[in-house]
């Protein structure tokens, strides 16, 4: 985080600008730095980036020529020109670049799934829709008669216990064509994304999160041939073979049972599990997994999960397993909720290009790993985070900071060449 405010072109030197320099005002870094500044104080629009940022104030157009040598920040179409011409898998490769340098600081080590795996979530969600074809690529779907165009992705999330939830990997969910005779959807993108994560985290080990929609002979394969775990949600009515052996042995291996009574901050859970359940799939070949069960039941209701899992399930382990299993809930609450309503405007078309409104989505997720590790961090005090009461609340006061803020030479170069450490706020 103190690289990007230091010097945005580090971050951004690996996406290549094919605009002719004899005629450019405004430096790559500037545009993308200015796109970030965009969703970190929520301004939820192109045109209210001028009105901000550009128009706002004397102390932001300072702040611009000292860091970028430009007169004053650039207005959103000037952004737009820039995102619809660069690279897609460029602009990705920056999030993979500051999600290794987290991992490679230690920085996430204490939220490792038993101490060993990253937990990586998965899941899908619908950016914007529109009433009439955006483009060739638009998914579409038909009810009473009215057809809907509209676009989604499938993000991988690094999550953690303290709710910081990191984007990894994006996988752009869209048709070929028109004419393609089945849509492109989730399942294809996950298959089309674990070969990219595979060569973006070669040596990384992650724990992969995935609803009812994966629980499948290829991922089991995928996994195992990566040297990955996962945890998968389970249906009753899936791979019904081993939900048979898994019902037959939970009879006989009377052992592995574990309960926790409820206190004042948890329900009642009580945890079966069976281990070592052999599966063949389809293709002929041969798995062997892992069932765990939990109830879990408060003063009004009992819940039910069910989970399959390629890492062994012991007494000591299962109560973590179980809650880890369950943390891809993250994905969603502390991921899609806050990115669509907490400000962010995820839902909103940044770009009607079929690159440019990429980009943006993708400046966004670097936006909110940035907003997370400052939100998290001690760069602001525990009053100061408090006072403001949300992350909505914070980027008002970040905005309002660049609007009144002087920021001289002399202090810019003190900021810049200052080594700090920077350590999680634990409060």
């Amino acid at each position: 985080m103190h690289h990007f405010f230091e010097s945005p072109r580090k971050l951004f030197e690996v996406v290549n600008d094919p605009r002719d320099q004899d005629f450019i005002i405004y430096p790559p870094e500037c545009l993308f730095f200015t796109g970030v500044l965009m969703y970190l104080c929520r301004l939820g629009s192109r045109q209210l980036v001028s009105s901000n940022l550009r128009d706002g104030s004397p102390e932001i157009a300072k702040f611009f020529k000292l860091v970028f040598g430009v007169g004053q920040a650039p207005i959103g179409d000037t952004m737009n020109d820039l995102y619809c011409a660069v690279s897609v898998d460029q602009v990705q490769s920056v999030i993979h670049s500051m999600v290794r340098t987290l991992i490679r600081k230690k920085v996430l080590d204490n939220y490792r799934l038993q101490g060993q795996w990253f937990m990586v979530a998965f899941d899908g969600t619908q950016l914007f829709s529109f009433p009439e074809r955006h483009c060739e690529h638009c998914l579409t779907r038909t009810s009473h008669g009215k057809t809907t165009y509209f676009h989604t992705v499938l993000e991988a999330k690094l999550v953690t216990s303290c709710g910081m939830v990191f984007s990894i990997m994006t996988e752009f969910i869209e048709n070929e064509n028109e004419d393609v005779s089945k849509q492109d959807c989730e399942l294809k993108a996950l298959y089309r994304m674990l070969p990219k994560l595979k060569q973006a985290f070669p040596q990384t080990r992650f724990c992969l999160l995935l609803d009812g929609l994966y629980p499948n002979g290829e991922i089991f394969q995928i996994c195992s041939d990566n040297n990955w775990k996962y945890i998968i949600t389970l249906k009753d009515d899936q791979l019904l073979s081993v939900q048979e052996e898994y019902a037959s042995l939970l009879e006989i291996e009377t052992k592995n049972r574990l309960m926790h009574e409820a206190t004042d901050v948890s329900p009642k859970r009580e945890f079966q599990w069976v281990n070592q359940i052999s599966y063949k799939d389809t293709n002929r070949r041969l798995h062997h997994v892992n069932v765990l069960e939990c109830k879990e039941t408060s003063a009004d209701k009992t819940t039910r999960f069910k989970q399959i899992t390629n890492l062994p399930v012991t007494n000591e382990n299962v109560p973590e397993l179980s809650a880890g299993g369950r943390f891809r809930w993250k994905i969603e609450n502390e991921g899609f909720n806050v990115q669509k309503n907490q400000g962010f405007n995820l839902e909103h078309a940044y770009s009607r290009h079929p690159t440019g409104w990429k980009v943006f989505y993708l400046l966004l997720q670097i936006a909110s790993i940035l907003e997370q590790l400052l939100r998290k961090s001690n760069l602001l005090s525990k009053e100061l985070i408090k006072s403001a009461k949300s992350s909505k609340n914070l980027a008002l006061k970040l905005l309002e900071a660049l609007r009144n803020f002087a920021l001289d030479v002399d202090t810019y170069m003190d900021i810049i060449h200052q080594r700090i450490q920077i350590r999680f706020n634990t409060s």
